[in-house]
Order: structure tokens, then C-alpha cells, then sequence
């Protein structure tokens, strides 16, 4: 495998951790300041609630990432929180089920190439 086809894999790999980090924190019973999918990630209620969860896994010994490296994760998670909201409103169902079928097979074809790609 190549340098830069093995960095590709390693960083992948890092952001699905530092993305998992961020969606078991914020779905945790512990925790009360969950993303509202109803408002924009830049209003005031999803602000704190993504300073809570940079500055909880920023000190998690578990996980090293650079601040960028979480607060893209964080985006991340607060967009499909919200794209799951949407697709929920009944006068997205019909445009729901079409972006289910297209992400499956995306990820079908994705997980087929990444698993040849960095499996050698």
C-alpha cells in the first residue's frame, strides 16, 4: 500500500473515532444539552451545546485530536441529527426514502473500495 493511500486509511479511521466519541458523549444520559435539530447548528442553544462537547472529549484522555479535528466532528453529528429531523417531516417522506436508497448504495460501493484499498 502506498504512503499516502495508508494516511488516507489512518485518517479516516481517526475522524469515525473522534465522530463516535462525539455521538456516544452526546447521546449519553448524562448529558443535557443535546443538539435541537429544529434550529440552525449556529443558534444559541446548539452553540453551547457544541462548546460542552469540545470541551468534554478535548479533555477525554482516550481520544487525541486538535480542536478543528472535534469541532468538525461535532458539525458532522449536528448535520445528520438534523438531516434525520427533516427526512421525519411529513412533506419530506417521499425525498426521505429516495436519500436512504442513494446513501446505501454510496456506502455499499465505498465500504467495497475502502476494504480493497486498505486491507493491502
Amino acid at each position: 500500500m502506498t504512503g499516502r493511500l495508508q494516511l488516507l486509511c489512518m485518517d479516516t479511521t481517526n475522524f469515525f473515532d473522534k465522530f463516535s466519541a462525539v455521538w456516544r458523549l452526546h447521546n449519553s444520559e448524562a448529558n443535557c444539552r443535546r443538539y435541537e435539530p429544529e434550529h440552525g447548528l449556529s443558534s444559541p442553544h446548539n452553540e453551547v451545546a457544541t462548546s460542552y462537547l469540545l470541551g468534554a472529549i478535548s479533555v477525554s484522555p482516550d481520544l487525541t485530536a486538535d480542536h478543528d479535528d472535534i469541532v468538525s466532528a461535532c458539525k458532522t453529528y449536528y448535520e445528520s441529527t438534523r438531516r434525520s429531523f427533516r427526512y421525519k417531516q411529513p412533506e419530506l417522506t417521499s425525498q426521505a426514502e429516495t436519500a436512504k436508497f442513494s446513501s446505501e448504495s454510496i456506502k455499499k460501493k465505498k465500504v467495497a473500495g475502502s476494504e480493497m484499498n486498505c486491507a493491502g
